[in-house]
């Protein structure tokens, strides 16, 4: 309504009151007179407006992952595979998933996404094996031989044929063999016997034993066959830092002079003006955008006698100018550019 607090709410709210009631909540300064006396009615100047509002969002849909790789994303509505870039765009570095079918966000069709996760790789199935094998060569009251071996073997099923370092999946075998000998010794305990200070009841024995092991390391073959397995040092592919060059202010600054006595002597000084004398002059930097727009009523480059800014490296860049077919969002019609001066004579 056109003054919601004045004659709409008198005849609306207060149509058959009062002058007294009306007096203690219809707001008549606000309309007929100026702002600073308006104020002066603290008995009015106070209003409590609440409300309730219910909504939700099923465009964005978060993974829970980040890094994820490209491609490996799958997104089905209703059972029915969606295409990517047609029904829904991928942030593979933040991993988010944004439905931009409107179809299908207004429909309430269930959404599904499923997607590979490389943020903690998991082993899908772990085997143990192992045999062992005794052959007993003697064995009597007074003497005994065995031979032993066995084998051991440890493998690892990748859950992703794609390993980083210090992750890779093992497939280790190792071989052992062992003997045992044990055999009376009556010399011995004769020899015992005969000390003046001991006195043996018992046969003494001599005991001999021994083993040896072999490891022979492995990999599964989903990431190598034979001896050549693959894995990755750093996965520059799925990494991906973005840099945004529209707002420089924030992020660069001007470089050191080069180390080199024979191309650049200005680099010996440290402390002194011809350190940067030989600088080309540059310069970038971000026009204030309520200055652009010489359409406005409270422009003040007006009174500077500035020509609207229709110089095209200062002038506004506006987004149907670059793409006329796109419908322009709410207060994003005027673009934020990335404004650079460079005179290398200078």
């Amino acid at each position: 309504m056109l003054e919601p607090f004045e004659k709409d709410l008198e005849n609306i709210a207060f149509s058959g009151a009062t002058t007294d009631i009306k007096n203690k909540y219809v707001y008549y300064p606000l309309y007929d007179t100026i702002k600073e006396i308006a104020k002066t009615y603290a008995n009015l100047d106070r209003f409590i407006i609440s409300g309730t509002a219910k909504g939700q969002s099923t465009s964005d849909i978060s993974l829970g992952a980040f890094n994820v790789p490209q491609g490996s994303v799958t997104v089905t509505a209703g059972g029915r595979p969606l295409v990517e870039g047609v029904d829904y765009t991928v942030d593979y570095n933040l991993g988010t998933v944004k439905v931009i079918n409107q179809a299908i966000t207004n429909s309430g069709v269930p959404v599904n996404v499923q997607f590979e996760n490389n943020a903690g790789i998991g082993i899908q199935q772990r085997n143990f094996l192992g045999l062992r094998l005794d052959y007993l060569a003697k064995n009597t009251a007074k003497e005994s031989l065995s031979f032993g071996g066995s084998i051991v073997k440890l493998g690892e099923r990748p859950y992703f044929t794609k390993m980083n370092y210090n992750e890779d999946p093992i497939r280790n075998t190792m071989y052992g063999a062992d003997f045992s000998y044990r055999s009376e010794f009556p010399t011995l305990t004769r020899l015992l016997d005969k000390l003046p200070f001991y006195n043996t009841n018992e046969m003494s024995t001599i005991t001999a034993y021994g083993e040896a092991a072999l490891l022979k390391p492995g990999h599964p073959p989903q990431i190598g066959k034979g001896s050549n397995g693959l894995v990755y040092i750093d996965d520059f592919e799925g990494t991906r830092n973005s840099i945004d060059v529209r707002f420089p202010l924030i992020s660069w600054s001007l470089a050191s002079t080069p180390q080199n006595n024979g191309l650049f002597p200005e680099g010996g000084y440290s402390d002194s003006l011809p350190y940067g004398y030989n600088r080309s002059k540059i310069a970038w930097y971000n026009i204030e955008p309520n200055l652009q727009d010489y359409r406005g009523t409270n422009n003040p480059v007006r009174d500077l006698g500035v020509p609207y800014f229709t110089d095209p490296r200062i002038h506004a860049l506006y987004q149907q100018k670059l793409f006329p077919a796109k419908t322009s969002e709410f207060g994003q019609a005027q673009l934020v550019t990335f404004d650079l001066a460079y005179y290398p004579t200078d």
